[in-house]
């Protein structure tokens, strides 16, 4: 099964992503600055803003979600997304 990572260069996301990926999934890493460099393994990366909606959708091709630490849904990461995109200011 494919993850996809959102913030996939934050400070939980390496021994998060190291975990996943030792537990046999595929993962694909999703973040504004996430470089290839940053791991000792390759992943497939996609670079973007959680809340341009045009660049998480090309991230969103897969069944199961890291968000923030919290494994979801699409529809739940949607509508968290949502929900957060109203707290900008």
């Amino acid at each position: 099964m494919k993850v996809l990572i959102v913030g996939a260069s934050g400070m939980l996301a390496k021994p998060v992503i190291k975990h996943l990926d030792n537990a046999g999934y595929s993962l694909r890493l999703f973040s504004r600055n996430v470089q290839q460099s940053m791991f000792d393994k390759e992943y497939e990366i996609v670079r973007g803003n959680v809340f341009n909606l045009n660049d998480l959708s090309l991230a969103m091709t897969v069944k199961l979600f890291i968000f923030r630490f919290r494994i979801l849904m699409k529809h739940q990461l949607l509508s968290l997304l949502l929900k957060l995109q109203g707290r900008r200011i």
